[in-house]
């Protein structure tokens, strides 16, 4: 998107992203994150909003602050960490120290792409 059309989406109050569509919450999310870094830099003030339906025809906005979406991050890291352990346990049986720092740079990896 050229800078024109941002300005003229933020000017118009229009959506500069939005996300329901992402394979995982969590690329979402980062990808957010990453948008808000790129526009702090460039000095753009935003506010972020998230969309909930009440009922089918009853959709509403809320806003949501920088730290509820950092922790929302974070914690879904947290998850995707359990969630390698416990298969390793359940494949081997128990957690090796290798297995910890196998996991530990997967993690690291899937999470520091962006």
């Amino acid at each position: 998107m050229s800078f024109s059309e941002l300005k003229n989406k933020i000017q118009t109050h229009s959506y500069i992203y939005q996300t329901d569509m992402e394979r995982y919450m969590s690329d979402g999310k980062r990808k957010m994150a990453k948008l808000l870094q790129e526009f702090d830099k460039c000095g753009i003030e935003t506010e972020l909003f998230e969309e909930g339906c009440e009922t089918p025809r009853s959709w509403h906005e809320n806003p949501i602050s920088r730290e509820l979406l950092y922790n929302s991050i974070k914690h879904l890291k947290e998850i995707h960490l359990e969630i390698l352990i416990d298969i390793e346990r359940e494949t081997e049986g128990f957690v090796s120290s290798e297995a910890l720092t196998d996991i530990d740079a997967k993690i690291d990896e899937e999470w520091n792409e962006e």
